[in-house]
């Protein structure tokens, strides 16, 4: 019977533990990985993140994602039944299910030429998806 493998006492702890925490930093390959931990551990919004269930059944009708914002956590829009519009001014990455259950929800603003990206990660709503217009002389 095999408990471990043949490189476990070749790698020393600290090495070990160096290259777990390179596995969770934004800068590694697996971005979303790192994020979908951060959410979980995130009560609210934090710097860059919405955290799992930021808003669950909040009683807001609007609310704008700031640019700053990389990840929107799971169901972190869940069962808001007063949202009517959520706008995005950037580029986001979604955990699962980030809006579900928003029945008066009538419009996901998103930066010109994101449409496409926010209609293939938000498929339930790309019907609601418009991006935002630009009002000439402002």
């Amino acid at each position: 019977m095999m408990e471990s493998y043949y490189y476990d006492e070749e790698i020393s702890d600290d090495d070990k533990n160096a290259f777990k925490e390179t596995i969770v930093t934004p800068e590694y390959r697996n971005e979303k990985a790192y994020y979908r931990k951060v959410a979980y551990n995130t009560n609210g919004v934090s710097e860059n993140v919405i955290g799992n269930n930021a808003f669950i059944e909040a009683k807001i009708k609007q609310y704008t994602i700031p640019k700053n914002i990389e990840y929107v956590g799971d169901t972190a829009f869940a069962y808001c039944e007063e949202l009517e519009i959520l706008e995005f001014e950037g580029k986001t990455m979604f955990g699962t299910f980030p809006i579900i259950e928003c029945n008066n929800l009538r419009q996901i603003v998103v930066p010109n030429g994101l449409q496409s990206y926010y209609a293939a990660c938000l498929p339930f709503y790309k019907t609601l998806i418009t991006e935002k217009q630009h009002n000439e002389g402002t």
